[in-house]
């Protein structure tokens, strides 16, 4: 059997008021932070990043080739190199008596450059300074990093100084825009020189080792034995969400949501009322899909602004599966797009759990259009009321006007490619749904719910003979290519298998769930579709 291994949350650490001193003992230091700016809660799975901090005040840049503004929040940060962890990168694994497996992950980042090279995402960065220094009897390496290509906010300065200590280098590191730099210069240099370290509470790397939790292949559970401990990974995400969080925020328990709140009350129960009413839509319509599977709870995190959600997603964290990231957005009305994010990825989360391979082996025209269709969807009382947004109502008076429109049947046959190399396929997809949800005929009414039942029934029969297949040994192993050549012609045949494999995949799915339509019953549904959008 195969195990997953969680590591424990790591401990709360207390946060001290802007420009004073944060204190650090799981890692022993404590550091400076300029003056309004305000500490960031991390994600549990940031196992580099010790402490974060977000200006109070933007910068703006100004595009000399379009002449726009852009907006950019100076963000500090301690990223940490624990030296036992960096010596175990990669997965390691371990077999035990019972023949469970245990995977662990370790540190992927070999030191401070290459977590810079792995993790930076604004913009195209190289270093422009970097000297070896001491300060109060540390051994410090200065970097000054320039960002000048790919950066939508504008070209940045990064300066870091590598503490390097006993078991643990520490990377004090600010990121500004360039215009700003000489503003912030002493602000910045002054945090850094007040680095120091300080007793920790315990043994370093006991406390990053920390406990372990196996967990089973959902495939190889009873139901029952799913949902149990699917209830138990839920309680330790909540957990670890929660933990370490500055006091500013609100944990709460909305409806079915964890909440952790930086917005204010009145918006945080308009995002959940949205989301309690999109889930339950989504249990009353589909309850065939997974029937009887156990969906976790998931975790609302409420940023109080752009900024801040932005600030949160920089650095290392993978993101948690439950967790669903956004911030207040007060220049936006009912069709917010906060609100329509919060609804896709609802019905990701919904859709994954109640069987992730279907929702994986989802035609596009079923993915886009789900999404779209419930993210512009909208809280009314306790009903969901589905809108129609300026982008998709623009893109089908387009398809119409250039009589581009997309017969129903074609539609529900389209390839990965020829669905993206369509502008407007997206927006077509979400009307049809659109239009089948709304319909009055009982043909049409039960479409949805006659293809995803099939498409549920052949995943399963396809992932059985997989299993089969490989049990036997019956199955095409290709040789690895040796040459740039023989690489281009591999990837041209897998391209090809690909599309062959999705045509005769797509082809059964339709035969399945419309094998009783004839060529009248497709006319009329084109009829009737066509004069609803038109």
């Amino acid at each position: 059997m195969l195990g997953l291994v969680l590591g424990l949350a790591p401990l709360p650490v207390a946060d001290a008021a802007p420009g004073e001193y944060h204190e650090d003992t799981k890692y022993g230091y404590k550091v400076k932070s300029p003056k309004d700016w305000g500490y960031v809660p991390m994600g549990a799975d940031e196992k580099w990043i010790a402490g974060k901090w977000l200006s109070d005040k933007g910068y703006t840049w100004t595009d000399p080739d379009t002449n726009m503004g852009a907006t950019f929040k100076p963000v500090m940060q301690v990223i940490v190199f624990i030296d036992e962890v960096v010596k175990k990168r990669g997965v390691e694994m371990e077999e035990g008596d019972d023949g469970d497996v245990w995977i662990s992950l370790n540190n992927p980042y070999k030191d401070y450059k290459d977590f810079l090279d792995q993790t930076y995402r604004g913009g195209g960065w190289y270093v422009s300074a970097e000297e070896e220094a001491e300060h109060r009897d540390l051994r410090v390496t200065q970097y000054e990093i320039k960002v000048e290509k790919l950066s939508h906010t504008g070209p940045k300065r990064i300066i870091t100084w590598v503490f390097h200590t006993e078991e643990v280098d520490f990377a004090v590191q600010f990121e500004v825009l360039e215009g700003s730099y000489r503003k912030l210069k002493s602000d910045v240099y002054n945090c850094l020189k007040s680095f120091r370290t300080i007793p920790r509470e315990r043994s370093l790397t006991a406390a990053t080792t920390g406990g372990r939790k196996k967990l089973k292949p959902e495939d190889e559970l009873s139901q029952e034995e799913r949902t149990a401990q699917r209830k138990e990974t839920e309680a330790i995400a909540h957990r670890k969400a929660s933990e370490g969080l500055p006091d500013d925020w609100k944990v709460k328990e909305m409806g079915r949501f964890l909440v952790l709140n930086h917005a204010d009350e009145k918006y945080a129960k308009k995002v959940v009322a949205h989301a309690e009413a999109v889930w339950k839509w989504l249990d009353k319509n589909f309850d065939y899909v997974g029937k009887g599977e156990y969906v976790r709870r998931p975790i609302l995190r409420i940023c109080a602004n752009r900024d801040e959600e932005s600030a949160f997603r920089s650095g290392t964290s993978w993101g948690n599966s439950l967790e669903i990231v956004t911030h207040q957005d007060k220049s936006a009305g009912a069709m917010s797009w906060e609100l329509e994010y919060v609804n896709t990825r609802l019905v990701e989360v919904w859709f994954q759990h109640r069987n992730r391979d279907l929702y994986s082996a989802m035609p596009n025209w079923l993915s886009s259009g789900f999404r779209q269709v419930l993210g512009t969807a909208r809280a009314s009382g306790r009903k969901l009321e589905f809108k129609v947004d300026d982008w998709e109502r623009e893109g089908l008076r387009e398809a119409v006007r250039e009589e581009k429109l997309i017969a129903p049947r074609d539609l529900v046959q389209m390839s990965r490619s020829q669905f993206w190399n369509n502008r407007s396929a997206s927006m077509q997809a979400a009307a049809f749904i659109r239009f089948i949800l709304e319909a009055r005929s009982k043909k049409t009414r039960v479409v949805l719910q006659n293809y995803l039942t099939e498409l549920q029934v052949i995943v399963a029969e396809l992932n059985e003979k997989e299993k089969q297949d490989r049990a036997s040994g019956n199955v095409d192993v290709p040789t690895a290519p040796q040459t740039e050549e023989e690489e281009d012609e591999a990837f041209k045949n897998r391209s090809k298998r690909f599309e062959e494999k999705e045509s005769e995949f797509l082809t059964m799915v339709f035969d399945r769930a419309f094998g009783e339509w004839s060529d009248k019953d497709w006319d009329r549904l084109k009829k009737t579709y066509f004069k609803s959008v038109e």
